[in-house]
């Protein structure tokens, strides 16, 4: 808390991706940046997440929903439990991560964490905040409007993503690092829209042709 604290009054943007700070102390945290005129930017995954999915848009949130792998354990039936050594909890199938947050992850204390995290930044009710088993850990949050409109962010598991987009994404193309993307046919069970013949000429030469199917 302290370090993070301090600094606030010599910078107009801060990223923060630790939890305790913010569960601990945001009514601090803010009231500081508020002060100084600090700009606030979430790199934790999730919460990176609904803050891409909201900005520029003013629409009214009904819910938003944070997902959770479920972990190690998420498939172990509970009468397993009592066998489970050390090692297991602290390999995560999806995140490499230190071992506090991994054994958060394995008991799924960390997505409490994370909902208080959420509560607190985007300053909305509890009952607007709901988790989703999603096991590959590529949509991060999904953010739902009054409107009838849904919002779905996905990304790699790599805090590169979170980390550049909150802090770097006004440097030009050449500059950009290179980052996986999400594959999104076998990540996201989307699927390839199968024509009767390979498009390899011009394209709008061959649809004239060809009917696709």
């Amino acid at each position: 808390m302290e370090p993070t604290y301090n600094i606030i009054k010599y910078t107009k943007k801060i990223a923060i991706a630790n939890k305790e700070g913010i569960i601990c102390g945001w009514n601090l945290l803010k009231k500081q940046m508020t002060k100084y005129r600090t700009e606030f930017l979430p790199v934790d995954s999730e919460h990176f997440s609904i803050w891409y999915a909201l900005k520029n848009n003013n629409d009214e949130i009904d819910k938003i929903f944070l997902t959770a792998s479920g972990g190690p354990f998420y498939n172990l039936p509970l009468n397993k439990f009592k066998d489970i050594k050390l090692g297991q909890a602290l390999k995560h199938p999806n995140w490499k991560m230190g071992k506090k947050i991994s054994i958060d992850s394995a008991t799924m204390m960390n997505k409490v964490f994370e909902i208080i995290e959420a509560k607190k930044i985007f300053n909305i009710k509890y009952s607007q905040l709901k988790i989703l088993n999603h096991p590959k850990s590529y949509i991060h949050a999904i953010v739902q409007f009054s409107n009838g409109m849904s919002k779905l962010i996905a990304h790699n598991t790599s805090m590169k993503i979170p980390i550049f987009n909150t802090l770097y994404n006004h440097i030009p193309k050449r500059n950009k690092p290179q980052i996986l993307r999400v594959d999104l046919l076998n990540n996201l069970a989307l699927k390839e829209v199968k024509t009767k013949y390979s498009l390899i000429l011009n394209p709008d030469t061959v649809l004239e042709e060809n009917t696709l199917k």
